[in-house]
């Protein structure tokens, strides 16, 4: 029988607390079909693959023509479950069969694996100059043995900081890799404008890492703030730029919920398809300063994830990008965005290419965009002044005061953590009781009579408001009556 097992502790939802996974096995034959709690979908052009999970494996092929440079269809694993990161040694792997690799252009099956601090490393299947199994890595075509035949196994593994390519048991390359690993793709591509009618299918997935734990921030609650009614641009998809022709700048870019190096963002779409905000779009590719504020009133965040990287980009010591942080106490934060530290631009051909790979740190990679140059996300830690854990964080405002062809910020991505929700205080009054606690948006008081039930009931009767402090008075109940905070 078929199955896939899930050998972990599991978190869920859209606002969770990362936990701690100590070890474990994920498997996956696809018998069920394809698990949307698993994997995503991920195409560099819409509807240029199909996927069909109705066979017990998972059938990807391509069905439209391509509309030039590198397209691909990834299977991708969500990452949550781990943390969002695997720290020490694992090894993950892979089944195809009935590769349709035709030619005359490249076409390749990939497994590829993604780290925090490094660019991707892939184990390759491909027909450039005949049937053959390799390594790329961000120096190129790595361990490149001849194959035969449509099927195989692909696998990576890592013992003691060094990650090593297997085709069918046989080492492939073997380098350094010690950062945590972020994420894994199961691909079928068309490389540099391959019209080829590709096709592959993948079975008996599987990850057996010894340590998986988030890092040390991915604590409390993370809320997700909606940049939807500004997002005026995508990574992902062809787009255009003012001065510049379409072309899709990261393919396989996320989108979506997902969880990067340990951080859930919810990269949404509009009516558009666009994701992130571009200053340079937003101002036609014009000059002067340019900013978007989004509203979060979230109660106690210590801490700002954010995805940015620059169109073109300067050095510092000056910043010409900047985030204000307005709270409801009337507390105001300005954290400088300093190329070369903070941000840097997306593409690694030329402008800034450096972070400092703490407080930023690189979160996904492509190998090439529409123009041939490797691709990269990065994300920006900001931690909060300690006044932010007593008030709410109203807004956050992005201010982009750089100019075209000099530096221009993209925003992908935005989430706040939050340490707790503000105390709430009950107090017998006589045949009464009292319930009060700080006035907040969003935050609403709930009851239950059994603590055994998740019969949680939003409190139905009337609340006062007294110098921005909620204040319920009821009769003292004959039984248990339980009281909690929500956000």
């Amino acid at each position: 029988m078929k199955t896939h097992a899930y050998k972990m502790l599991l978190t869920a939802g859209l606002i969770a607390a990362v936990r701690v996974v100590q070890g474990g096995t994920f498997s996956d034959d696809f018998a069920a079909g394809l698990d949307a709690s698993h994997w995503s979908v991920i195409q560099t052009t819409p509807d240029l693959y199909s996927a069909n999970a109705s066979s017990g494996e998972i059938r990807l092929a391509k069905i439209a023509p391509t509309p030039g440079g590198l397209q691909s269809v990834s299977l991708r694993l969500n990452f949550a479950p781990f943390g969002g990161r695997i720290t020490n040694d694992f090894s993950t792997q892979m089944d195809f069969t009935n590769a349709v690799l035709p030619g005359p252009g490249l076409d390749q099956v990939q497994l590829n694996t993604y780290y925090e601090d490094d660019p991707i490393y892939c184990a390759v299947y491909d027909n450039d100059g005949g049937l053959n199994a390799h390594v790329w890595d961000n120096l190129g075509v790595q361990g490149r043995i001849p194959v035969s035949g449509n099927a195989g196994t692909l696998r990576i593994s890592r013992t003691n900081g060094v990650v090593t390519a297997y085709f069918n048991d046989t080492p492939l390359f073997s380098e350094a890799r010690p950062s945590a690993l972020t994420g894994i793709d199961l691909v079928l591509q068309n490389n540099m404008s391959s019209d080829d009618a590709t096709a592959v299918a993948f079975d008996n997935f599987s990850l057996t890492a010894t340590s998986m734990s988030p890092p040390p921030a991915a604590v409390g609650a993370f809320y997700f703030v909606s940049l939807t009614n500004v997002a005026n641009f995508t990574w992902a998809a062809p787009d255009t730029v003012p001065g510049e022709p379409t072309g899709t700048r990261l393919p396989g870019a996320p989108v979506g919920l997902v969880t990067l190096a340990g951080i859930p963002f919810d990269i949404a779409s509009n009516a558009a398809g666009k994701q992130a905000w571009h200053a340079d779009v937003a101002v036609n590719g014009g000059s002067g300063p340019v900013n978007i504020t989004n509203s979060v009133n979230v109660y106690g965040v210590t801490k700002v994830y954010s995805l940015i990287n620059t169109w073109c980009g300067q050095p510092g010591p000056t910043a010409y990008a900047w985030f204000v942080f307005t709270g409801s106490a009337g507390t105001i934060f300005t954290n400088a965005l300093v190329g070369g530290t903070d941000i840097r631009d997306y593409n690694g051909a030329t402008w800034e290419n450096n972070i400092n790979g703490t407080t930023t740190i690189n979160v996904f990679d492509c190998l090439s965009d529409n123009w041939g140059s490797p691709g990269r996300l990065d994300m920006q830690q900001i931690a909060l002044p300690p006044e932010f854990a007593t008030q709410s964080l109203v807004s956050i405002q992005l201010v982009d005061n750089g100019g075209p062809s000099f530096q221009r910020v993209v925003l992908d991505g935005l989430t706040v953590q939050a340490a707790a929700l503000p105390p709430l205080f009950i107090v017998a009054n006589g045949g009464q009781i009292n319930v009060s606690w700080s006035a907040l948006a969003g935050v609403t008081l709930q009851t239950n009579s059994n603590l055994a039930t998740a019969d949680w009931m939003a409190y139905g009767g009337s609340v006062t408001n007294v110098a921005g402090t909620n204040i319920v008075t009821l009769e003292a109940p004959t039984g248990n009556l339980y009281f909690r905070l929500k956000q």
